[in-house]
């Protein structure tokens, strides 16, 4: 079987699902650009993935894509969004060629009742022309699930392999965040919440970059406890992780969060918001993790519970490793998922 992903950036996360996919199928991949703003990804050097220059080009990343498709025969195309540029064109190419067109989609972020309106009529309009949406975890499931005949829920998901096998370890409770420096992440409340806290015994390490970084660096400029690292290499993720105990992210509005399944693979307890929706997947309150609002009041209760229940704390993040493990947010177990699901149809 021969599947085309069409993205708007390659990712690592999605490049080792797409790995894991090649052993069961012909994957080829084509992204608008190679870069997005914000992270440092760039597109490994693999075979099957192809960047057409969008940010460089419109008018050549539109003939681009057009030659391309004019070359490939698939027998699903996949893609992922519902916004991107040539996203109808590509549609109905693939119709006119009697493809299967799916749709990979993240939870929408929720926006005003007009906006809402206007949405749903578009991704009425889209369900006559589709066969069906890959729904980036339960909530876009159910977000979805209204407007188009086939929903299957196909988290992002990585490969564990590189996460290693977390053990109790004694001395401070450190506490991480790590993603983009900006408003949406709640970085801002996290920081300024965390300074609130009593010093001793806990530590704070900060990791990403964004616009927020140079106010980040004023605020944390006079703390011996908070530590930002600025950005990491995507390999050098697993290990950091692991030298923590509670990941944070108070984000205002994630339509997945693969770093919330990261941070459970590394073996961490995990305090987010139900605005998140891996949060809202995987996360069992005061058992593997907590659900925070995003106010400075909110998150300093919430990081004075994993202080005042630290043992429970790191027994929770021991527990998420093996949920993580079994879920559809390993790339093995998803791919393989995959396969049963696309045999079926």
């Amino acid at each position: 079987m021969k599947i085309l992903y069409f993205g708007s950036v390659s990712s690592p996360y999605q490049n080792s699902f797409w790995n894991e996919c090649n052993k069961f199928f012909d994957v080829k991949n084509i992204y608008l650009s190679a870069k997005e703003p914000g992270h440092e990804w760039q597109i490994p050097d693999e075979e099957f993935i192809f960047s057409l220059g969008y940010d460089q080009s419109k008018f050549k990343s539109f003939l681009r894509l057009f030659s391309y498709l004019r070359r490939s025969s698939p027998d699903i195309i996949m893609i992922g969004g519902y916004k991107m540029p040539f996203i109808l064109f590509t549609i109905f190419w693939f119709l006119f060629k009697k493809t299967k067109v799916f749709l990979w989609l993240e939870r929408p972020f929720l926006r005003g009742a007009i906006k809402t309106m206007m949405r749903n009529i578009y991704f009425k309009f889209l369900s006559f022309f589709v066969d069906g949406v890959f729904a980036i975890g339960e909530d876009a499931r159910k977000i979805y699930k209204p407007f188009f005949n086939t929903v299957f829920n196909l988290p992002y998901s990585f490969q564990l392999d590189r996460f290693q096998e977390k053990k109790l370890q004694g001395g401070e409770l450190k506490f991480v965040f790590l993603g983009q420096y900006i408003h949406r992440k709640g970085v801002l409340e996290l920081v300024n919440s965390f300074k609130s806290l009593p010093k001793k015994n806990v530590s704070l390490t900060l990791a990403g970059g964004g616009l927020l970084t140079e106010e980040i660096n004023s605020l944390v400029a006079s703390e011996k406890n908070i530590k930002n690292v600025g950005y990491l290499d995507y390999s050098d993720v697993p290990l950091f992780l692991g030298e923590h105990d509670v990941f944070i992210l108070p984000s205002k509005h994630d339509g997945w969060g693969v770093v919330i399944c990261e941070a459970m693979a590394a073996g961490l307890f995990v305090v987010g918001t139900q605005h998140t929706s891996a949060c809202n997947e995987y996360i069992v309150e005061k058992q593997n993790g907590l659900f925070v609002e995003v106010d400075s009041k909110s998150i300093e209760e919430k990081l004075n519970w994993c202080i005042e229940n630290k043992q429970k704390a790191l027994l929770g993040g021991l527990q998420n490793q093996n949920i993580i493990s079994g879920s559809m947010s390993n790339a093995e177990v998803s791919a393989k998922k995959l396969v049963k699901f696309l045999e079926s149809i």
